[in-house]
């Protein structure tokens, strides 16, 4: 028998006219970096995924829609640049996949729960780079919405989270353009990537 907690509404954020405010994703991964490590010997280590998301988005990259507005170099290069910072820095519990679509909506009294983990042990400055980068329309809006959460997250590090959307805006480009026609979200992604 699985017993599954009911979240009530349980609507998923990305459905959203507009983003939850920052202060409730700050708690939500406040929440996410206080729960106690346990038994982890089973979990991969970050460095492990992002050579798994690496590999998927070289396949995805391929598709003949994406690969006209995404070169090789950038992905190679994005993935340098996340290797390097997976080596490195504080060493956590990830959720590892932390988007809008993984945030369920459980009410003003219990606020904003994440479902649908991919975890592994790593960078938990990892699991901000969705928030920061969801709908921003340019690097000024993603740098600020950084500085404001890195004040309202304790140990949150500003300059790997940039790091992180640097490395990691190739991914999400991809991602982007397998479902959306080229948009104002890409240009910016891969001029982040570009970045890199």
């Amino acid at each position: 028998v699985l017993l599954l907690e009911a979240v009530e509404p349980g609507t998923k954020v990305s459905t959203w006219p507009e983003l939850p405010a920052l202060a409730d994703v700050a708690a939500l991964i406040r929440a996410l970096r206080d729960v106690p490590e346990g038994d982890t010997g089973q979990l991969l280590s970050l460095p492990e995924r992002v050579e798994f998301l690496f590999s998927l988005i070289t396949r995805r990259r391929e598709s003949p829609r994406v690969a006209s507005l995404v070169e090789p170099v950038l992905v190679e290069r994005g993935c340098q640049a996340a290797r390097q910072l997976a080596a490195d820095g504080r060493a956590g519990l990830v959720h590892g996949d932390l988007h809008p679509g993984n945030v369920l909506d459980a009410g003003p009294a219990r606020g904003l729960v994440a479902i649908d983990p991919r975890p592994c042990l790593g960078d938990p400055d990892f699991d901000v780079v969705d928030w920061v980068l969801a709908r921003a329309t340019s690097t000024g809006q993603v740098r600020d919405q950084i500085r404001r959460l890195a004040g309202l997250v304790p140990g949150l590090d500003g300059e790997r989270v940039w790091g992180w959307c640097t490395a990691t805006a190739v991914i999400i480009a991809v991602q982007h353009l397998r479902q959306h026609a080229p948009d104002a979200t890409t240009d910016l992604l891969l001029h982040l990537a570009a970045a890199v």
